[in-house]
């Protein structure tokens, strides 16, 4: 699995014949911003995931997690801790941004 995260249309049209002759079976998931790249990147023949969530790469990382086989349920549960650790992450650095 190969999991591409700053999504370059042009390198990955370049690359996906080597990768296609060189590993037939590999998934890539890329990580897109709108719909038009998800259907440029799904024509390599890519999981383009569009990334709406907060943090950023949330999405993408639930559709790895569920590629390997975790159940929804367990993706379900992670989601919300991850969402809030963000948060509280981001609260902090305001707060220190604020105290300097």
């Amino acid at each position: 699995m190969v999991v591409v995260t700053i999504a370059r249309y042009e390198v990955s049209q370049e690359l996906t014949p080597i990768v296609r002759e060189r590993y037939p079976h590999l998934t890539r998931f890329v990580s897109v911003d709108t719909d038009t790249e998800k259907l440029r990147f799904e024509a390599l023949g890519m999981k383009a995931v569009l990334s709406r969530s907060v943090p950023k790469g949330l999405d993408l990382a639930a559709a790895v997690l569920k590629e390997q086989g975790i159940s929804n349920q367990k993706i379900h549960e992670w989601r919300p801790r991850q969402q809030e650790q963000a948060l509280e992450i981001a609260a902090a650095g305001e707060v220190s941004a604020e105290a300097a």
